[in-house]
């Protein structure tokens, strides 16, 4: 370095150590400085790789500093990106697309390729024949269970394997979860808060058949401009869902599902976190459930019940949203019809088990509007009728194998669940 360039790195040195300056100027300065030095040393233009270059603006869109960082984070990237006559090309990698700051509008040349891009689909994991030849190096074998857990990735036109997962599964080999928290899990759980009743009806339709058609926006950031396509497009990106199908590609209306059971007990994080529940409970519920212990249902069911407002379950329809979102953790065994055409009538709720040896549960909601002095009374006699009104209206119909009635009478926090097995 000549003695202006030694002038230079001392100024930067000492700017980048006082990180208490609460400026990303140094920095800025720094990545230049640094491509200037690299590119006069080797004589070659830099190519510059930025990872995760959305979250700084996703942790503080989420931290709530989005408005004093912003412009910093976007002079940083222009100048990194443009100002620089040392670059050759630059990769930036990440879940959403900031565009609203205008930090990559002037660039030229720019492509971007989103997870339902074929030219690059292959890297975003590993295929079929990569996870094969993987597994077998460390001895184990590509079979059924592991494709369930860490597969069902669909990007562009091939099938793909979480690589993180599976590499942590070639290491450990243990079948279990590997999902690694981000910024995203933050910015989810936020928007979930807030989303709107299209919003909640097409998500308990999605934990329900694990599918789902509907408007998906991956090209704009949720946090830039936040709506129902915005917020699945984040849920996509993040590998949350899977886009399955392209119904109108100019709409922008795709299927999305669930991919992998992997994935599933993230929902089921979700759903916990939606009903202010601690980790685990809805698992409690469900196995208690399943095993037909009727006293520990009872008991952790009036536990989740203790948890929402007392204003958020007002009628019918809440407790049988609520107990939808718990069934996530049983659609490996069971098929779950929810408010279909059964019988004589429209059921609530059937867990249908996919194993005839297994038994099968029909499940009636039932809500006492008005108070009423014997309350206990009043809501076991409901819940009669809602077994009663399971048996009328045939809700059965089609089940084989051992099937169990359950009628659930609620008045706010109070319930009244009986059981009866079929005759």
């Amino acid at each position: 370095m000549d003695e202006y360039e030694e002038n230079d790195y001392r100024i930067i040195n000492e700017g980048i150590k006082n990180n208490q300056n609460g400026t990303l100027q140094d920095i800025e300065k720094a990545l230049i400085f640094l491509m200037h030095r690299l590119k006069k040393y080797y004589g070659k233009d830099v190519v510059l790789f930025i990872d995760e270059y959305d979250t700084p603006f996703i942790e503080a869109k989420t931290g709530n500093f989005y408005q004093e960082i912003k412009g910093s984070l976007a002079t940083l990237l222009r100048s990194s990106l443009k100002n620089s006559g040392d670059l050759k090309y630059a990769m930036l990698t990440g879940i959403q697309r900031v565009v609203k700051e205008n930090i990559l509008s002037d660039l030229n040349n720019l492509v971007v390729c989103d997870v339902t891009d074929q030219r690059y689909a292959s890297y975003f994991g590993f295929t079929n024949n990569e996870t094969q030849e993987l597994l077998e190096y460390y001895g184990l074998e590509l079979n059924d269970e592991v494709k369930k857990m860490y597969d069902g990735y669909h990007i562009g036109n091939q099938d793909i394997y979480n690589p993180w997962s599976l590499l942590n599964y070639a290491d450990t080999q243990k079948l279990i979860s590997f999902w690694v928290n981000t910024s995203a899990n933050s910015m989810i759980k936020n928007a979930l808060k807030q989303a709107d009743y299209t919003f909640k009806n097409q998500y308990d339709k999605l934990i329900k058949e694990s599918k789902l058609d509907t408007y998906v926006s991956m090209q704009t950031s949720f946090f830039e401009e936040a709506n129902n396509s915005t917020l699945w497009g984040l849920f996509v990106n993040a590998g949350y869902l899977t886009v399955t199908k392209e119904i109108n590609l100019l709409k922008g209306k795709y299927r999305i599902e669930i991919p992998n059971e992997e994935v599933k007990q993230e929902f089921i994080k979700l759903t916990e976190y939606q009903l202010g529940l601690s980790s685990g409970t809805l698992d409690t519920v469900t196995e208690s459930l399943v095993n037909e212990d009727q006293e520990t249902f009872l008991e952790n069911y009036q536990e989740i019940l203790m948890i929402p407002s007392y204003h958020a379950l007002e009628k019918e329809n809440s407790y049988h949203m609520m107990m939808l979102g718990m069934c996530l953790c049983l659609n490996k065994d069971y098929e779950i019809i929810s408010n279909r055409e059964v019988g004589k009538g429209r059921d609530d709720l059937i867990l249908k088990a996919k194993d005839e040896k297994s038994t099968s549960f029909v499940l009636e909601f039932k809500y006492l509007k008005e108070d009423k002095k014997a309350l206990e009374e009043a809501l076991d006699e409901l819940s009669n009728k809602a077994i009663q009104q399971i048996k009328e209206n045939k809700y059965d119909y089609g089940l084989k194998g051992k099937v169990i009635y359950i009628g659930l009478a609620h008045h706010g926090k109070n319930v009244s669940v009986k059981w009866e097995n079929k005759i």
